[in-house]
């Protein structure tokens, strides 16, 4: 397996990919696989079925706290790696607008977690291949626009995401992603883009195995399904029985990155507990159990957070729990910081 950390290509290490890429057929097929969509069989170890994955995720944009995932989990503090061989300062411009362009495309809108448990339990079809690749086309194209049009006029949504301390580089940005599509030429990058244009750039994009068109995969998967997200990981992995069970999990971060998500945690369980029956009752040889995502410091502040942790096992098949944040957290000895708090981590 090749060293991810800091290639020639710009692709962040095989740690930070899997804590980024929401996606568990992606997160969990790209250590040894590196074209995208992969093909079924390509990641198969020795066919015999006994691999249990317990590092996955299934969860999409709605299950997270968009602008602070992207900002400190996706890109965090391994943003030079993107561009190594650019100068910091000319690499940090390009990230920063990427950050902008990520939160705009992931804040699209998705199904969230309420919505697709009641689905799930109605065993209502998912959305259609066709209409979901539609959808996250004109997610990104409008996002295109957006940072195009940002640079002739000011826009108060793209500047809240910026925030007062960067400084974007946005037409650096929408010059790399014009080259990776190739779609406009030099003469045409200094002209206004349109809505037709912007969505050819965001179709061409799909697929291609390059450094900024990665990250947009990224978003477009996230704007998906959850039984999508886990269809794609059967896919790959169900008709030679590689791994036998997975255990995904979902992130608790959002005390710490700022804005709740859309869909509470509460409700993120109650999908998963949907999702694991459907799973179940597909027969395709694979076992799904999840792990319930808790922090400590939330639950020290609000009794209710335990109490989901333990109907999500108790009550929902979930096999154990995911401790965030990755921040760091004293789970013993804690006493000092006070018998409220140190009462409210105790199971």
């Amino acid at each position: 397996m090749r060293n991810l950390i800091g290639d020639a290509a710009g692709i962040p290490n095989r740690r930070i990919m899997l804590e980024w890429l929401g996606g568990a057929a992606t997160a969990a097929i790209l250590p040894a696989c590196s074209s995208w969509p992969l093909s079924p069989g390509l990641c198969v170890a020795d066919g015999r079925g006994n691999i249990i994955d317990v590092h996955c995720h299934l969860f999409n944009a709605s299950d997270v706290s968009v602008e602070g995932f992207v900002r400190y989990v996706v890109l965090g503090e391994h943003r030079e790696e993107v561009f190594p061989e650019l100068k910091v300062a000319r690499a940090g411009g390009i990230i920063d607008a990427l950050v902008v362009l990520l939160v705009l495309i992931l804040s699209a809108g998705t199904i969230t977690a309420k919505q697709e448990a009641a689905n799930l339990r109605r065993r209502q079809p998912m959305e259609k291949p066709e209409d979901l690749d539609n959808r996250q086309t004109k997610a990104v194209a409008d996002a295109l626009l957006t940072l195009d049009q940002s640079q002739r006029a000011p826009n108060k949504i793209v500047q809240s995401i910026a925030g007062d301390q960067a400084v974007p580089d946005y037409r650096e940005l929408l010059d790399q992603i014009y080259a990776e599509a190739g779609v406009l030429t030099t003469k045409a990058r200094g002209e206004p883009l349109n809505k037709a244009k912007a969505a050819e750039v965001a179709r061409n994009l799909k697929g291609k195995d390059s450094k900024i068109a990665r990250y947009i995969d990224f978003a477009r998967l996230l704007l998906g399904s959850r039984e999508a997200i886990a269809r794609e990981y059967i896919r790959v992995f169900a008709d030679k029985r590689c791994v036998q069970m997975i255990t995904p999990s979902f992130l608790d971060m959002h005390r710490w990155l700022g804005k709740a998500p859309v869909s509470s945690i509460a409700e993120q369980v109650d999908v998963m507990d949907a999702l694991q029956v459907t799973i179940a009752q597909s027969n395709n040889g694979m076992h799904m159990h999840s792990m319930v995502g808790f922090d400590p410091r939330r639950s020290a502040e609000d009794r209710d957070v335990l109490r989901e942790v333990k109907h999500a096992i108790n009550d929902c098949g979930f096999v154990g729990i995911k401790l965030y944040p990755p921040m760091g957290f004293q789970p013993i000895e804690n006493e000092s910081q006070g018998s409220k708090r140190a009462e409210g981590c105790k199971w």
